[in-house]
């Protein structure tokens, strides 16, 4: 059951909603992101849920025909991309 006051309230506000205070910061870096964007292109996108265990082995597949390069710490990024 709804509060007076908050009917109240609610009436006298405006209902557009409120700007974010803040937005979340950058996890991955630009490495990472250009790594992601070359698999996804080269694997037609496919679904997140087939993408995501085998990013990995995607980024090193590229990466041995210098198509991508993909620095050691990269590599531990998309891992985390994978386990998450």
């Amino acid at each position: 059951m709804w509060n007076v006051t908050t009917l109240i309230r609610l009436m006298k506000g405006s209902l557009a909603r409120k700007p974010w205070s803040r937005e979340r910061g950058r996890t991955y870096g630009l490495r990472v992101d250009d790594a992601l964007r070359v698999i996804c292109e080269s694997t037609d996108y496919i679904c997140a849920e087939r993408l995501t265990p085998n990013l990995v082995w995607m980024a090193r597949h590229p990466a041995t025909h210098d198509e991508l390069e993909v620095p050691p710490w990269s590599l531990e990024q998309l891992e985390q991309i994978g386990l998450g």
